[in-house]
């Protein structure tokens, strides 16, 4: 390899660091850009409206660990599906799964429908989709 061959995959990594570089610049750039502007619109809010501003901040929380609990349990139905479409689980698994998460999540409701449900006909088990709620419907 002659003195030029390696000159030339040097320069070519230096500008390949420096594009990383710049990216990353960039990157954190828009980031602080998106932080200050985020400051400025809760500034403004707040010298407008200090209540209702106060009880967004205190709701914040609160909706983020709903749309987290919601996200989880649309992630779990989808791969309880996929898993059971691949053939990975049969859907008598992925029955009792459900069954068996349910009875953790509420003893009590399950102990009181499985009295009522004890003199009619059995049915068949069908797993439901998570609710979603749609931006439409939600009044503000």
């Amino acid at each position: 390899m002659t003195i030029f061959q390696t000159g030339i995959r040097g320069l070519g990594g230096l500008l390949l660091l420096a594009a990383g570089a710049a990216l990353v610049l960039l990157a954190g750039a828009l980031l602080l850009a998106f932080g200050v502007l985020v400051l400025v619109a809760l500034g403004g809010l707040y010298l407008t409206s200090p209540e209702e501003s106060r009880t967004l901040v205190k709701a914040v929380p609160r909706k983020i660990s709903e749309w987290m609990r919601e996200m989880r349990a649309m992630v779990e139905y989808a791969g309880n599906v996929l898993l059971t479409a691949l053939g990975k689980r049969p859907p008598q698994a992925a029955e009792a799964t459900e069954a068996a998460e349910a009875a953790k999540a509420a003893p009590e409701a399950s102990s009181a429908e499985s009295t009522d449900s004890e003199g009619s006909a059995p049915r068949e088990v069908l797993p439901e989709a998570p609710e979603t709620r749609s931006r439409e419907s939600d009044p503000r």
